[in-house]
């Protein structure tokens, strides 16, 4: 890149997140909240009539090995504040990492009143995170959540977002300004180049940070595992293989377990120790063990495992016995389906294709990947008292 291009002022600031995979655009409610808080820092600055130039957030639909757009390198190397969306997610993406690094390797990184980079970094929490379990780089930053709410904390700014209630989000988003403005008032602006996507490191590589999700698959009766294809028409690969191919592309390591073995450890869990979502057939409900196991989950509710019932489109029999499969649904999965939320109620009603398969299970991973943080960190927090992001 040269010179002259730098001629064009950079961002104020720059919108770190992770990208939902499997999808063509930034997440929905990452784009809104982009949206407010440029909006908010432009009013804060005088700078309404510049607010697209205030902020930048990357939006292209690059894979990781494709780096950067020119654009998004300008932004990195020219941006005084670096805003990372912390959630699970953001410390599994080696994007995000290479963003975080990027930025505090820039050279003659410096600032008025401080020599460390890190002052001019200003997270804003997306989804609850144990504090113990933080990658060491972001240990490093001066956390301090507590004036922004309880609900802040408790959701934060996803579930916000999301809220029908404004006053919790808006006051978040207007605590961020004065975080942004006051860290770029004493940024020093100008040129910082940084290294090429390829030779810049991940700065989360290597971290401890917990990211098991457990695959409990409960295939048809007489059915292996292995050898269940429910969307054979569209493709013959089983379905746990394709399964643990959607978790491993969305950050997260894939553990199969087996049913009965989860019945006995997993379901009994008071302490989550990672998070689980089950892919049960619908025709498996025929076997009374089998929804002796499911019922027990569902009377646990533990909000940190879920479930996705597959419809049966390979299953001759399908067709007679749909109707009584359904009212063994309702009864085995009773409190589950009293409380579903809008995601849990798409997994519950049977998913018929691959795409819908695809699509279910990318959004029961995240759900359930920040129910367990946000319990596990409510439980250790009461029993051990352990540090939480505040």
């Amino acid at each position: 890149m040269s010179d002259q291009q730098h001629d064009t002022p950079g961002p104020i600031f720059f919108l770190s997140y992770a990208r939902t995979s499997e999808r063509a655009a930034p997440d929905r409610w990452v784009t809104e909240f982009y949206n407010e808080l440029r909006d908010s820092v432009a009013a804060r600055e005088g700078q309404r009539g510049r607010r697209q130039s205030v902020g930048f957030m990357d939006r292209s639909i690059l894979r990781e090995e494709d780096g950067w757009t020119a654009e998004t390198r300008h932004a990195l190397e020219t941006c005084r504040v670096f805003v990372p969306l912390l959630s699970l997610r953001y410390f599994h993406s080696e994007r995000c990492g290479k963003e975080w690094a990027a930025f505090i390797g820039r050279t003659h990184l410096t600032t008025r009143q401080h020599e460390d980079p890190l002052a001019s970094i200003v997270p804003a929490l997306w989804a609850p995170v144990p504090l113990s379990d933080l990658p060491t780089e972001v240990h490093k930053i001066k956390l301090d959540m507590a004036a922004f709410g309880i609900e802040y904390t408790k959701r934060g700014l996803y579930g916000l977002m999301r809220s029908a209630f404004d006053e919790d989000r808006v006051k978040a988003v207007t605590m961020l300004t004065d975080q942004i403005s006051i860290a770029a008032r004493n940024s020093i602006p100008g040129l910082r180049r940084i290294s090429d996507y390829a030779a810049t490191p991940d700065a989360f590589a290597g971290s401890s940070y917990r990211k098991d999700v457990r695959l409990v698959v409960v295939p048809p009766h007489q059915v292996g595992p292995e050898e269940w294809s429910p969307y054979a028409l569209e493709s013959d690969i089983p379905l746990p293989k394709y399964a643990t191919d959607i978790v491993r592309r969305l950050g997260y390591e894939p553990v199969l377990i087996a049913l009965h073995e989860a019945a006995g450890t997993v379901f009994r869990e008071t302490t989550p120790a990672a998070p689980c979502v089950v892919i049960l057939a619908l025709s498996s409900l025929a076997d009374p063990q089998i929804r002796h196991h499911i019922r027990d989950l569902d009377e646990g509710e533990k909000a940190w495992i879920s479930v996705i019932v597959v419809a049966d489109t390979e299953d001759p029999a399908g067709d007679r016995r749909g109707g009584d499969l359904h009212e063994l649904l309702k009864a085995t999965l009773r409190n589950s389906i009293g409380k579903a939320t809008p995601i849990s109620r798409i997994a519950l009603n049977g998913v018929s294709s691959m795409a819908a398969f695809r699509r279910t299970l990318s959004d029961m991973t995240d759900f359930v990947g920040n129910q367990y943080l946000r319990y596990a960190t409510a439980l250790s927090s009461a029993e051990e008292n352990t540090d939480h992001l505040r």
